[in-house]
């Protein structure tokens, strides 16, 4: 799993790139927020791990810009906080934040959190996975819409694979159909 770590601390980002990577992870490192989000933009990172305060950009506004725009697959955020920052905790959950890594990071339970991390994303996997089933419903509910697409039930079956892998068809399907959807 490719994760997104944003510190500007170089030798925080190495260590904690280290530790993850000992951990399986393959990580993208960016030195400061606004390098994080051109990286956000470019590309799906289900897990980010982002220091607080960054030059540019910080990891609050990160947050809070991740979490705007749409996306169709749910990104689980860490912040990293310096010990004594319990009373911000509220502040980052506001912002969008999942967790926090309290810094100096304890690789015991930077591990067990990233565990969690991915369970949760499984259950999100889940959820976009029922959402394509609903999608493929209203086609069947809706032959008009299914004509102008040119799609059969081989197409669907094929369509349902392929989208179940890449998990991009639900959006697609909304955003086809709901012209047809609005006229019937």
């Amino acid at each position: 799993m490719n994760l997104l770590l944003a510190e500007d601390d170089a030798i925080a980002r190495m260590t904690l790139s280290a530790v993850l990577k000992g951990l399986g992870y393959e990580i993208t490192e960016a030195e400061h927020g606004g390098e994080a989000w051109a990286n956000l933009q470019l590309g799906y990172f289900p897990i980010v791990i982002s220091d607080w305060q960054m030059p540019e950009v910080d990891g609050l506004e990160l947050c809070r810009r991740m979490r705007a725009r749409a996306a169709d697959r749910y990104s689980y955020f860490f912040l990293i906080t310096r010990d004594g920052w319990e009373k911000r905790y509220l502040e980052g959950m506001e912002a969008g934040a999942d967790d926090f890594i309290t810094k100096p990071i304890d690789v015991d339970e930077l591990r067990a959190r990233l565990k969690a991390a991915e369970r949760i994303l499984g259950c999100a996997s889940m959820c976009n996975i029922s959402r394509l089933i609903a999608d493929l419903r209203v086609l069947q509910a809706h032959p008009r819409c299914e004509r102008e697409m040119g799609v059969n039930r081989a197409l669907r079956r094929s369509a349902f694979r392929s989208a179940v892998q890449s998990r991009v068809l639900p959006g697609v399907l909304r955003e086809v159909c709901r012209p047809q959807l609005e006229k019937s």
